[in-house]
């Protein structure tokens, strides 16, 4: 059994065991935008791309502070490059699960500040680079896997909540015969509502 879906067992087991735990489950409808780029040994001189996320999540309550949230989300991400005056962009899209501890601070009003942090899994259902209006799939060059880790903070208000998160890529996204390190680097700003069964 290879490396990740040891990762994808072991999230799910822990993901499950959590979800029995849980005291309260309110579903999360949220959306905003992506800050992304690449990152690596190999990566030189690249610029940020913007792009959208948009998605779900559940959030089971452990108790007053804590919760875990997971949830499915189509999330832009990718990079650009300056080629002699001339803009390479390329754009990388998946459909991203997050597995998230969310710690809430107690602040005796309706204004709840929190912090989370936990891994996800992503798959790449898109892969290309444009240039000078011709666009080429790369998708053979792209895992279609990739792994991360997110932290990030928020405010919750009321039903309103506002995120602010890191998604640092662990394994490269490189699946051409160079096999270079290159990860995926995003900062995601979003808002959500938080919904009532």
């Amino acid at each position: 059994m290879n490396k990740g879906k040891i990762v994808i067992i072991s999230i799910l087991v822990i993901a499950f065991s959590v979800t029995v735990a849980a005291q309260n489950i309110q579903p999360i409808i949220k959306g905003g935008a992506n800050i992304a780029n690449v990152s690596g040994d190999e990566v030189e001189d690249t610029d940020s791309k913007i792009g959208i996320v948009v998605g779900g999540l559940i959030n089971f309550d452990i108790n007053e502070q804590l919760a875990f949230q997971t949830g499915p989300f189509y999330s832009q991400k990718g990079y650009k490059i300056d080629e002699g005056g001339s803009e390479m962009t390329g754009s990388l899209d998946y459909l991203e699960m997050p597995f998230l501890g969310r710690y809430s601070i107690p602040m005796g009003s309706n204004i709840e500040p929190n912090i989370f942090a936990g891994p996800s899994i992503a798959y790449n259902i898109n892969a290309e680079v444009e240039m000078d209006d011709e666009t080429q799939d790369i998708s053979d060059n792209v895992k279609s896997m990739d792994f991360g880790i997110i932290l990030g903070a928020g405010v919750k208000f009321n039903q309103f909540i506002i995120d602010a998160e890191y998604n640092m890529g662990l394994s490269s996204i490189d699946d051409s015969d160079s096999d270079s390190d290159i990860k995926n680097s995003v900062i995601t700003i979003t808002a959500g509502y938080c919904l009532s069964l």
